[in-house]
């Protein structure tokens, strides 16, 4: 059974990311979320050092209703098992974003995961930004994860599965790092050395043009790691055939 201690956390979690959602929908959106982000992280100090996962949300706004979706990031962990029993115990399915560096440790918990009802989604390999990896090495973190994620789904007598893949910190490889509500330039100094900055002062490196051009190949990365993802039959979350009553099926399956 889940410890008392990290119950009390991931209820209260939940129900503050049900009640901040309806306000983001409801204020600016932008301003909403980067708030949201800041307040999760402080709910989560105390749940338990052996896990990391993030709880996201995501809005159809065509739909008549609010809709609130429970993954879990960096998967599989020594926490995972605890988890597991608690959502078996609430009749919770959610989906696994497993890094496959750990899916390679830990393989027997991720065919647990699987057995349980969840999902395995592909979070890359060795989560790394994107932006600081040449195209071929973002290609090869997506791949070396599908087809771990494929030999764990077939261990468990399953051939067809939904495919779909989050960005390690949501760097999409357009040099933003993850950072998708700020201006490129700002986005991209966030992450250069103190060094690299005080360089760029005295020797003007980050020339106006330099920024274009950093962009305009940002975005160019960007679309052919889109495109890349689209040909091995990965689709957005929002439009998988994943949804609740998806989920509750697979519950009720397993």
């Amino acid at each position: 059974m889940i410890s008392p201690n990290a119950k009390a956390a991931f209820e209260t979690w939940a129900a503050f990311y049900v009640l901040e959602s309806a306000k983001c929908y409801r204020n600016n959106y932008k301003n909403g979320w980067k708030v949201l982000c800041y307040q999760s992280k402080k709910r989560i100090e105390n749940f338990t050092p052996k896990s990391l996962f993030i709880v996201s949300w995501c809005f159809m706004h065509r739909m008549t209703h609010k809709t609130l979706y429970l993954t879990i990031d960096d998967s599989p962990t020594s926490g995972t098992e605890e988890i597991l029993a608690f959502l078996k115990e609430k009749e919770i399915s959610t989906v696994f974003f497993c890094r496959g560096d750990r899916l390679e440790k830990l393989p027997e918990i991720a065919t647990k995961i699987v057995k349980s009802g969840h999902i395995l989604g592909n979070h890359a390999y060795s989560h790394r930004h994107f932006s600081n990896l040449k195209l071929k090495d973002c290609f090869d973190e997506i791949v070396r994860t599908h087809h771990i994620i494929d030999n764990i789904y077939r261990e468990a007598s399953t051939i067809e599965y939904p495919k779909v893949f989050r960005f390690p910190y949501g760097d999409k490889g357009d040099y933003k790092y993850g950072h998708h509500l700020l201006p490129f330039k700002e986005a991209f100094l966030l992450h250069r050395t103190r060094f690299e900055k005080i360089k760029s002062e005295l020797y003007h490196t980050f020339s106006r043009k330099f920024f274009i051009n950093k962009k305009n190949e940002g975005i160019h990365r960007k679309i052919e790691i889109q495109k890349y993802l689209v040909s091995m039959e990965y689709v957005p979350f929002h439009k998988s055939k994943i949804n609740y009553n998806f989920l509750r099926c697979l519950v009720s399956h397993y």
